[in-house]
């Protein structure tokens, strides 16, 4: 019994999809893979780049330094008074007839973190 021509190829096409079907799934996983990676890249690069630039107005602009150090450290210049405003929510509920005692009590704690923060 002899096989077709046609059989043939259809044999010989299929045991080369067999043999590089997976490498190809492979390699469409990698390229995503890459393409992933390479969007990372560009995202810390920019990163990187936004780092600098702020390296470089702290190093060199007083005014984004003082700025800076205001709103990420809180700190403030001698004389200053510092007015923080806390949600109702957040305050603690103090006993009848303490209620002047309980406030004074926040603001100390709050005055004592500041002057911590200026040493």
């Amino acid at each position: 019994m002899r096989i077709s021509k046609p059989v043939w190829v259809l044999l010989v096409v299929l045991a080369l999809l067999f043999l590089y079907l997976p490498s190809l799934s492979h390699y469409f996983k990698l390229r995503h893979q890459e393409e992933k990676l390479n969007r990372e890249i560009k995202e810390m690069t920019e990163r990187i780049t936004s780092l600098k630039e702020e390296e470089h107005l702290i190093r060199h602009d007083l005014a984004h330094l003082e700025k800076v150090v205001r709103q990420e450290l809180g700190l403030v210049q001698p004389g200053e008074v510092v007015y923080k405003l806390v949600p109702e929510d957040q305050l603690t509920a103090p006993a009848p007839g303490n209620q002047t005692e309980s406030i004074q009590n926040q603001a100390d704690q709050e005055a004592a973190k500041v002057i911590q923060l200026k040493k």
